[in-house]
């Protein structure tokens, strides 16, 4: 018996709630789990509760919700390089099949 643990936060809906639910049980009837086995639930976090990247969500939405004449006008750090310029600074790519790329380490195995 699948359960399916889905978290979100508040203010949800109970529209997008019956959605969800109808559309999880759907994709386990798809690969023969009988509808009347799937459990579904979801948890409401209040975005005070909720952190991404070290920052709560509701400052998040705070920030959001500020004009942007009064915004920081303070640069973001640029994005890391994609993983091919990573590569070519020197890592070694294993060649081996079902092998995953090395990362960090004293390079002992």
């Amino acid at each position: 018996m699948p359960i399916v643990t889905v978290s979100v936060w508040e203010e949800f809906g109970k529209d997008q709630a019956r959605q969800l639910i109808r559309g999880i049980t759907e994709s386990f009837v798809q690969v023969g789990i009988p509808a009347h086995a799937v459990q579904v639930v979801i948890h409401e976090v209040p975005r005070s509760h909720w952190g991404d990247g070290g920052r709560v969500a509701d400052e998040r939405r705070e920030k959001r919700e500020t004009p942007a004449s009064q915004r920081s006008t303070r640069q973001d750090k640029p994005s890391r390089p994609p993983s091919s310029s990573r590569q070519q600074r020197g890592s070694r790519t294993d060649t081996r099949p079902g092998s995953r790329p090395r990362r960090g380490g004293s390079g002992s195995r």
